[in-house]
């Protein structure tokens, strides 16, 4: 089943959805040095369900997500870029990941503690949409480098 490349970077795009320990690495990156400057004229969004979950069960709301965009784009140590899958809207996502300390409401402690999170987004081929892939603390991140 051939996906949509739903990212403004589409070149060397897979032509089917990526399967589990399928190549991702994409050679060149950072893809968005522009984003940060942009950030304030774009939505923020999540397109995962894995990042929706996140979301709710640390208590991070739209303006949050933001705010962990802001932060990595600003802050972060740029990792590499990957291809990736989204499934809200459904389609692949060229996406750079960064990992950047940041506050993240814990509810095993109930309080918020400074994490080291994993923050993977891209533009979306609109211009208008940040789309994040992965938000997550960065214990959980698998290295692709």
């Amino acid at each position: 089943m051939v996906n949509r490349v739903l990212s403004r970077y589409k070149t060397g795009a897979p032509k089917d959805a990526l399967k589990d320990g399928e190549e991702r690495l994409i050679n060149s990156g950072p893809l968005y040095p522009d984003l940060l400057e942009n950030l304030d004229r774009c939505q923020v969004n999540s397109v995962t369900t894995n990042t929706n979950n996140f979301m709710t069960l640390h208590m991070i709301d739209l303006g949050d997500l933001r705010g962990f965009a802001k932060l990595a784009l600003s802050q972060g140590e740029y990792l590499n870029s990957q291809w990736c899958n989204g499934n809200a809207p459904k389609g692949i996502f060229a996406c750079d990941a960064y990992i950047v300390p940041a506050p993240l409401y814990t509810p095993q402690e109930r309080r918020e503690m400074t994490t080291l999170m994993y923050v993977k987004l891209c533009i979306t081929d609109t211009g208008n949409t940040v789309a994040v892939i992965s938000l997550h603390d960065s214990t959980k991140t698998k290295d692709f480098s």
